[in-house]
């Protein structure tokens, strides 16, 4: 096997909804399953998965770069709010008027994260890094 890591990230994802099934008494979410077998495998704890891509060049951003770029990734939610409300309204669940507000939120988001991250590092680009 050339490059174990996707299939530990691959048994992570296959693991943790099995374990979330096991009665303990009480309901413990499948997220808490995934970040600790997320910190098992990982580099500080055994290494079979190491820091790589995105995450590297993440990592390496300054804090001046950092907000815009989460800003900048709320771009894609407004696809998935129209989605999920679609979805909402053809079942009979959600609101007409709940629904206009969450489209009219997202659509927001869409027009001013982006503007605002793109403020922020024409802000940043002048001044000198930290």
């Amino acid at each position: 096997m050339r490059n174990p890591r996707p299939f530990w990230i691959l048994l992570v994802g296959v693991v943790a909804p099995l374990l979330g099934e096991i009665a303990l008494g009480f309901r413990v979410p499948i997220v808490v399953f995934e970040v600790v077998l997320g910190i098992v495998i990982g580099p500080h704890v055994l290494g079979l998965v190491q820091f790589d891509g995105l995450v590297e060049m993440l990592r390496n951003y300054t804090k001046a770069q950092r907000l815009p770029f989460v800003l900048s990734s709320a771009v894609p939610s407004l696809s998935i709010t129209i989605v999920i409300t679609g979805v909402g309204t053809t079942m009979g669940v959600m609101n007409p008027d709940v629904v206009a507000a969450l489209v009219g939120a997202a659509l927001l988001s869409v027009l001013l994260f982006p503007t605002i991250a793109g403020a922020m590092l024409g802000k940043a680009a002048k001044e000198p890094g930290d």
